[in-house]
């Protein structure tokens, strides 16, 4: 079911990125500008999950707030979810979803996903340059 979908998908990207199977109903996405994104098919859910950026060094709490206030609800995710990696040295999204999709609301899923992801990468460098955001 998800390789049909990924096949779709990667036609309908017109091939810009690579699929690598890693397990069973398990997939690493590979993007030409060097994004990584794994996708899981479990029971009936899809999980998705990448790593955004590294995480700047400095003014950690305050970006963890601002971070915090964009999970809440959902808001500022698109009901995807930001973390950190357990080193907390890089920032990750992730999103679940019901698997019994089809293909259309499944694609939306993906690139909402997507552009949260880079939303999020200059979001960080961008609050890495100013002095204040919050």
């Amino acid at each position: 079911m998800l390789e049909n979908l990924l096949d779709k998908l990667k036609s309908e990207f017109e091939d810009r990125f690579l699929t690598e199977k890693t397990g069973l109903e398990q997939f690493k996405l590979k993007l030409r500008d060097g994004l990584e994104i794994e996708i899981i098919h479990e029971e009936n859910m899809f999980y998705l999950s990448s790593h955004i950026c590294a995480l700047p060094e400095t003014r950690r709490e305050e970006l963890f707030i601002y971070l915090m206030k964009a999970n809440l609800f959902g808001e500022g995710t698109a009901g995807c979810v930001l973390g950190l990696t357990q080193d907390e040295k890089f920032l990750t999204i992730s999103l679940q979803t019901n698997s019994e999709i089809n293909f259309k609301t499944f694609k939306e899923k993906f690139e909402d996903f997507l552009n949260y992801q880079l939303y999020w990468n200059e979001e960080v460098i961008q609050f890495a340059t100013q002095e204040n955001i919050l």
